[in-house]
């Protein structure tokens, strides 16, 4: 009776501050992150109300996001003012005959024409911001909890992840960056968090249905966790099965990039535009170094996770520290490779070393082992707070949004004006 009561009253409590949290939204965009930042250190237990309070509060300047006529949220722009007028029995028509590449993303191109019916475009690169953020903070969140990260290491594990993403290439380049923050999600609760990697845990790849039918090129950057399940294979009927499937995935791309089938056309298509970009803006000083350090990240990552896998005390940890190693040897090699392509590797470096960040953070954890000593602690906050303050240089393009023109005190008072068309 006595835990059970103490169970409510800490229930109440929580969902009180949550609450607290939820309104100072309406107060201030600014007050509500700082309020979820303290309730993630006062509470352990992750929260997907509180990493969504988070996340949107992060995300509230895209809502005020004009892009330039060489982002490519002027696209979709454009095509939701399109979209604002086309009723939903002509939208497949009107799809054929002026985007139709877009019927290869359904979830944001559903997400574009109901925002473009009954919203401002603004709110589009807002939700996608919103949900980008929450994503990764949830993530974190979990995994420190899941792992018992110190406070310390929590924090650093929580910044360097968020600052990594680029603020404005999110809320530009919106419809890649939103799949791989989903992506890696669900790859941390199958593969990470859990051990699925028998044969039947397939059902739980449907799951990765979400961010393919966001943007399909997420495909990418998901080859190698089919690579890592076909080598976690204990028994040769497994490793069999699970080839044939892959065989039959890659005669699948084949024989429809043959037969002209619209989507492996638009995957094909989107890469030539890839290497068609201005080749001055992908190797640009700062993207230059981004790729570095996201060598670097996942260099660390591999040597503390595989030393926190051979002296830790848990098995808990062992276990992670072992899935996070061979899961980010096989992404370091994905990285190695897309080298030839110096415009696909700035794209798939601008979420995936995340993973790579929590195979550092690992060395926080209270159940590993508690031989360390000053200097090795010492040496791994140094290289998340490197990793924090790479981030905040390539988010210095962040500048570019006229912040003077964000209403930060109760920004929603005028929501009519803001939000509806």
């Amino acid at each position: 009776m006595v835990n059970n009561s103490i169970f409510k009253t800490n229930f109440r409590v929580n969902y009180f501050l949550i609450f607290i949290i939820f309104l100072s939204f309406f107060m201030s965009p600014i007050i509500s992150f700082l309020l979820s930042i303290l309730y993630i250190g006062l509470i352990k237990q992750p929260s997907r109300l509180v990493s969504i309070l988070a996340g949107f509060s992060l995300g509230f300047p895209a809502l005020y996001y004009v892009p330039l006529s060489t982002d490519d949220a002027s696209r979709i722009f454009r095509v939701m003012q399109s979209l604002r007028l086309t009723p939903v029995s002509n939208l497949e028509n009107w799809l054929n005959l002026w985007a139709p590449d877009y019927k290869n993303y359904p979830i944001f191109t559903g997400s574009m024409y109901v925002i473009a019916r009954f919203f401002q475009d603004d709110v589009l690169p807002f939700i996608v911001a919103g949900v980008s953020y929450s994503v990764i903070i949830y993530f974190v969140y979990r995994f420190s909890y899941s792992f018992k990260l110190s406070n310390w290491g929590r924090f650093l594990t929580l910044f360097a992840s968020v600052v990594w993403i680029a603020y404005l290439e999110l809320i530009s380049g919106m419809r890649f960056t939103l799949a791989c923050c989903i992506a890696i999600l669900i790859i941390q609760s199958e593969f990470i968090t859990n051990d699925r990697t028998g044969i039947k845990s397939i059902l739980h790849w449907l799951l990765f249905l979400i961010p393919i039918l966001i943007h399909p090129g997420v495909l990418l950057i998901l080859f190698p966790i089919g690579i890592y399940v076909l080598l976690s294979q204990k028994d040769i009927y497994s490793k069999f099965l699970i080839f044939v499937l892959v065989v039959a995935f890659i005669g699948y791309v084949i024989t429809s990039y043959v037969l002209h089938m619209i989507f492996l056309t638009m995957l094909v298509s989107k890469f030539v535009v890839y290497q068609t970009t201005t080749f001055a803006y992908v190797t640009s000083t700062q993207r230059i170094v981004h790729v570095v350090v996201a060598f670097g990240i996942v260099f660390f990552s591999l040597l503390i996770s595989n030393f926190e896998k051979k002296r830790s005390g848990s098995s808990l940890v062992n276990g992670v520290a072992d899935r996070l190693f061979k899961i980010n040897i096989l992404y370091f090699i994905l990285m190695l490779v897309m080298l030839m392509s110096i415009n696909m590797e700035v794209r798939i470096i601008s979420v995936m070393p995340i993973l790579a960040i929590t195979g550092i953070s690992i060395y926080f954890s209270d159940s590993s082992s508690s031989d360390r000593n000053g200097s090795e602690s010492i040496i791994v906050s140094m290289i998340l707070i490197s990793i924090i303050i790479a981030g905040l240089l390539y988010n210095f393009n962040v500048r570019n949004i006229d912040f003077n023109n964000i209403q930060w005190l109760f920004p929603f008072m005028s929501s009519v004006n803001v939000i509806w068309a």
